[in-house]
C-alpha cells in the first residue's frame, strides 16, 4: 500500500502506545500525521488494568505516564523532535481535512470510526491484538488467555462494525511458557510491525486464514481480573 499520507491515530499513553508508535516510525518511517485521544479511564477499568498487568507492571506505567503528563505528553514530544505533526481530539468530527489518498492506521485507539470518517481514507487499517473475529472488542489478550483460547494479532479494514472488517494479516503468537500480559503484549506488537511492512510493500498473504468462531467482549469485571490475577500471576495458570 504504497502512501505518502498516513494518519497514524492512537491515544497519549507514555509507555504501550508509545512504544509501538516509536518502533514504527524507526521501521517504517512515513508518518505524515498522529492523531491522538486524550483517554479517561474509568475506575472500573483503571482498577481491571492493575490485576491484568500485574502491580510491578502497571504501577511502572502509571509513573511513566504521571511523568509525561505533566510534561504534556510523551507522543506530542517525540512528534515534535521527530517533525511529525501532532494532533490531539476529543471526537472525530474535529479532523476536518484529510489528505488525499491517505491511509490510516489505528493502534489502540479508543474512538470509533463513523462511515463519514471511514469515506475520507484510501485505507484504514485497525491493528487488534486477537485473532478476529474471535475476541473483538475490549481487553483481547485478557479474554484469549481467560479462554485458554489462541493467541495472536489481526491487522483488519475498519468498516462501520467494531472489529469486525476484512483481516488483511493474521499471525498467532506460540506461548510455551509462562510470560507477563505485558511481556504477551509487546510480543504481539513486534508481529503486528512485521505485518505492517508486508501491508506497505503490497505483500499478500499465500495461505488461507483459519476460521474461528466470533465473539465480541467489552472490560471484565473487578472481581473477574481479581480471579485472573490470582490464577495467572499467583498459580501460573491459565484456569478461569
Amino acid at each position: 500500500m504504497k502512501s505518502n499520507n498516513i494518519y497514524f491515530f492512537t491515544s497519549e499513553e507514555a509507555k504501550i502506545n508509545f512504544g509501538f508508535l516509536k518502533k514504527y516510525h524507526e521501521q517504517v518511517k512515513n508518518i505524515d500525521e498522529v492523531v491522538v485521544y486524550n483517554t479517561k479511564y474509568k475506575i472500573r477499568r483503571f482498577l481491571a488494568y492493575i490485576f491484568l498487568f500485574g502491580f510491578k507492571d502497571f504501577f511502572l506505567i502509571i509513573l511513566i505516564n504521571l511523568y509525561w503528563k505533566i510534561k504534556k505528553g510523551r507522543i506530542r514530544h517525540f512528534c515534535h523532535i521527530n517533525k511529525i505533526k501532532y494532533k490531539s481530539i476529543s471526537n472525530l468530527n474535529e479532523l476536518k481535512k484529510i489528505k488525499k489518498n491517505a491511509v490510516g492506521i489505528s493502534y489502540n485507539f479508543e474512538l470509533i470510526f463513523r462511515i463519514n470518517h471511514i469515506k475520507k481514507f484510501k485505507k484504514l487499517i485497525n491493528i487488534h491484538h486477537s485473532l478476529l473475529p474471535m475476541n473483538g472488542g475490549l481487553v483481547p489478550i485478557f479474554y484469549s488467555i481467560k479462554k485458554k483460547q489462541k493467541i495472536g494479532t489481526s491487522i483488519h479494514e475498519i468498516n462501520k462494525k467494531i472489529d469486525d472488517g476484512k483481516i488483511l494479516y493474521q499471525t498467532e503468537l506460540k506461548i510455551k511458557q509462562f510470560t507477563t500480559y505485558i511481556k504477551i503484549w509487546k510480543n504481539l506488537d513486534n508481529i503486528a510491525l512485521k505485518n505492517l511492512v508486508l501491508f506497505f510493500n503490497n505483500t499478500k498473504i499465500d495461505k488461507r486464514l483459519p476460521k474461528y468462531t466470533k465473539s465480541y467482549n467489552s472490560v471484565p469485571t473487578i472481581l473477574t481480573t481479581v480471579r485472573f490475577y490470582i490464577n495467572y500471576y499467583i498459580f501460573k495458570s491459565r484456569l478461569t
